[in-house]
Order: C-alpha cells, then structure tokens, then sequence
C-alpha cells in the first residue's frame, strides 16, 4: 500500500544527520539549538573580511549567504522581464530617447550662447561703468 510520506524541513534533515553522525552525546533540544544557531549564522548573517592588513587593515563587509542565493535567483528572472518590456516598449522608449536629445542639445546651444556672449557683456558692463565714474555720458 501507499505510504504518505513526509517531506522533512532543511533543519529536522540537518538534525537527522548529525544525530546519525553523533549519536547520544547530544539531546534532541540542544541539537536543535546548535542547528538553529548554524542556520542562522550561516544563512542570515554577514561577515567580513580583510582586504589588507598591516598597521591599519581594510576590510569589505561580506553580505549574508541568503543575500547571493536570492540574487542569483531573481537575476535571470529580471533580466527576462526587462527584455520582454524593452520589446514591448520600443516606441515609448524611443520617444523618450528622442525628447531626452531634443531637450539635452536645446540646454546645450543655450550653454553656448550663454557662453559665448558672456564675454562681451563682461566688457560692456565694464565700458558702461568706467565712462559713468570718469563723467562720461554714454
């Protein structure tokens, strides 16, 4: 006949295994601690690690385990949905685009102007002021 069988947790599997490995040194209650404790350090917890040493060493904070596990696994998945959006999209991206060069080379002539006619007013500005402080009308 069928047996229903139970699919065990990631911790009860690790508790099986190490109860296998070590027998009666350990309770059942303290080797669930130990593996909660393991689990939790292994998976939720970051480290670091030194970059140089010497006098005064670097280090570089080194993210939790599950941070890379969960990276890796949704990184295809964006890159998916971000191609299937770009190719649906490619008329409202380049409008966007279009407008982006429109506005990017209008600020850019007026820089220019702006740029170029600085100077002269500068010198103007400067003629206007020395004829008015020597009583000269302009």
């Amino acid at each position: 006949m069928n047996e229903i069988v139970k699919s065990e947790s990631f911790e009860d599997k690790m508790k099986n295994r190490l109860k296998e490995s070590i027998g009666d040194l350990i309770t059942d209650e303290d080797l669930t601690k130990l593996v909660n404790k393991a689990v939790e350090e292994v998976f939720f917890t970051g480290g670091r690690k030194t970059i140089s040493g010497g006098m005064y060493p670097t280090y570089k904070d080194i993210p939790p385990l599950l941070h890379g596990i969960v990276e890796n696994a949704l990184k295809e998945q964006i890159k998916q949905i971000a191609e299937v959006w770009v190719t649906e999209n490619q008329l409202a991206i380049t409008a966007m685009l279009d407008q982006i060069i429109k506005d990017g080379a209008a600020t850019m002539m007026m820089e220019a102007f702006n740029n170029m006619f600085q100077g002269q007013l500068s010198n103007l500005k400067f003629n206007i002021e020395n004829q008015i402080q020597n009583g000269n009308q302009y």
